[in-house]
């Protein structure tokens, strides 16, 4: 069976999350720690830190790397309103929709 290593990304303060998680349940350690020392997508040489640890018997990895990247994954994936479908309580596109369309079409 495969090892899964679950991931949790902070925006911000990951260390302090883990060792609170650490010092919390029974049987847990930091194994390691790395600050990325290259320019990312989140921001500049040293603004990423990784950090694995264990809690219990499961492995984890914690990554600090700000919001850009996550508010930017998050919008690149939303739909764009023209293109979302809209209805009324009764099932029919609303007037906005069929102006949008209409906009859109022409």
């Amino acid at each position: 069976m495969p090892k899964i290593i679950s991931h949790l990304w902070f925006p911000e303060n990951a260390r302090e999350a883990v060792d609170f998680y650490v010092s919390t349940i029974p049987n847990s350690a930091i194994s390691g720690s790395t600050t990325v020392p290259a320019e990312t997508p989140s921001g500049p040489p040293g603004s990423v830190t990784v950090i694995e640890f264990r809690l219990g018997d499961q492995n984890f990895t914690a990554l600090e790397a700000g919001f850009s990247i996550l508010s930017t994954t998050l919008t690149q994936s939303r739909t764009p309103a023209t293109t979302r479908k809209s209805s009324t309580a009764s099932g029919r596109p609303s007037s906005t929709m069929a102006a949008q369309r209409s906009t859109a079409a022409g």
